[in-house]
């Protein structure tokens, strides 16, 4: 039942143009950032190849963390749209339960995401090859260039982005906590940029961004031109510890979420309001009549 449900969900994302939008769009920034000068971003690369695997790792960070606010609506919309139709209660007429019924929602939405910002990589690969592409400032393509920034950046914060997302939607069963929730990530990481700017505690300033950029920055202060553009980012140091504590942070808010969601109709109202509509469904069903004490 769980692999019916999750290839369901599957579908249904697939299905959607808005899933193509978000792909294509990211696509786009990627392709248009590599290939010409019309898109910038990250800091001005100088004599850093726009293919190098310092300019994709800035790339990815960058686009995750902007892209995430537009995006997150895949996620949050996963779990409302049936809280908003009341078909989540069809669970209980099936033999799913509730932690698989939330599970194979998040992970429809968490490969959604996956491959909404997978067209990162391959819009940049995309526009290496440009016609119009100025040689320049590329390099010769390496395929693991592309695909590294993905599996340490791009992998571990799509996965923390769609935890915080999914969870907030699904306790608050409000689509406009989830898009708050995104705005409050990309305002959080400004504020902590500029709060960490000046502090001299690497450790703290690297923990405290969910996106990596700061980490990024950390691990490759002291890179030379040369280096930037013939070396990935190490898995180990800062990016371990950054990486490793935000997926972490993602899956508590999964096992809160799952902890606290329930799919009754009267999961989200207080304790009095269910008692009193408890009351009402006995008193209807006994006609109006008070129920006589035994």
């Amino acid at each position: 039942m769980f692999g019916n449900l999750l290839r369901f969900e599957l579908r249904g994302h697939l299905r959607r143009p808005v899933t193509w939008l978000y792909v294509a769009i990211m696509f786009a920034l990627a392709f248009f950032a590599t290939s010409t000068d019309a898109v910038l971003v990250g800091d001005a690369l100088g004599k850093v190849k726009k293919n190098s695997p310092y300019a994709i790792a800035q790339l990815f960070a960058t686009l995750l963390a902007i892209g995430q606010v537009i995006t997150g609506a895949l996620v949050s919309s996963a779990i409302l749209r049936d809280f908003d139709e009341g078909v989540h209660e069809l669970v209980f007429t099936t033999r799913v339960t509730r932690v698989g019924y939330l599970s194979a929602k998040f992970l429809a939405a968490f490969v959604a995401m996956l491959l909404v910002f997978g067209a990162v990589p391959i819009g940049a690969l995309a526009g290496s090859v440009a016609p119009w592409a100025d040689k320049t400032y590329l390099q010769p393509i390496v395929l693991w260039h592309y695909v590294q920034p993905w599996l340490v950046i791009g992998i571990p914060g799509v996965f923390f982005l769609s935890a915080t997302l999914f969870a907030v939607g699904a306790i608050t069963r409000s689509a406009f906590a989830g898009y708050v929730t995104g705005i409050l990530l990309l305002v959080g990481l400004s504020v902590g940029q500029s709060l960490t700017r000046t502090l001299d505690n690497d450790t703290i300033a690297n923990l405290i961004d969910p996106f990596g950029l700061r980490t990024f920055g950390l691990v490759t202060r002291y890179w030379t031109p040369v280096e930037k553009n013939t070396l990935v980012l190490p898995w180990s140091g800062f990016l371990a510890a950054n990486r490793v504590l935000w997926v972490g942070v993602g899956a508590l808010l999964l096992v809160v979420a799952f902890r606290v969601v329930r799919l009754e109709k009267t999961a989200g109202l207080s304790r009095r309001r269910r008692a009193k509509a408890a009351a009402d469904t006995s008193t209807a069903a006994t006609g109006g009549a008070p129920v006589a004490a035994l």
